[in-house]
């Protein structure tokens, strides 16, 4: 009796596909279904989304070492390695999120929203949601006509 693996190998093997690439393919669906996102160039190390120590934290871990490396988020890593902090790098590079998102109370930014670019200031509007404001305008920090975004100040004491 074979495997339901073993037929699927039979399968792509038939089909004049590589069986190595019908692996692939199965660890790719496999990982997402339980998700985990691995570097294409070295599948030994896998992801895993660590909400439990904030939103862009993550936990990498080398399978075949058994190392195991967290990250907060994406500042301060150096890209290029080829440990557990380049694994990281790449992960952040494919799911980048926005900077602004993390905007705080009282931070200044500037922001381009609709192609022009100016400073907006963080505060909590009336129902207690953040939202950039300048000069009469507000908008909230998932507005999707901001396109890019830098902070220039954060502040130290937080407003009231």
């Amino acid at each position: 009796m074979t495997t339901p693996l073993q037929q699927l190998l039979g399968y792509a093997a038939a089909a004049g596909q590589d069986q190595t690439a019908a692996l692939r393919l199965i660890d790719a669906a496999s990982d997402e279904a339980h998700g985990r996102w691995r570097p294409q160039v070295d599948s030994s190390w896998v992801v895993y989304r660590n909400l439990d120590l904030g939103e862009q934290a993550i936990t990498v871990v080398n399978e075949q070492t058994g190392v195991v490396s967290r990250f907060r988020d994406r500042h301060g890593i150096l890209p290029g390695a080829d440990d557990a902090a380049g694994v990281a790098a790449r992960y952040y590079a494919e799911h980048s999120r926005p900077d602004w998102l993390d905007a705080q109370r009282g931070d200044l930014w500037s922001l381009t929203i609709d192609g022009a670019e100016g400073s907006y200031l963080v505060v909590e509007n009336s129902i207690g949601d953040l939202e950039f404001v300048t000069r009469g305008r507000a908008c909230g920090l998932h507005n999707p006509d901001i396109t890019d975004g830098e902070l220039i100040y954060r502040a130290v004491n937080k407003v009231a």
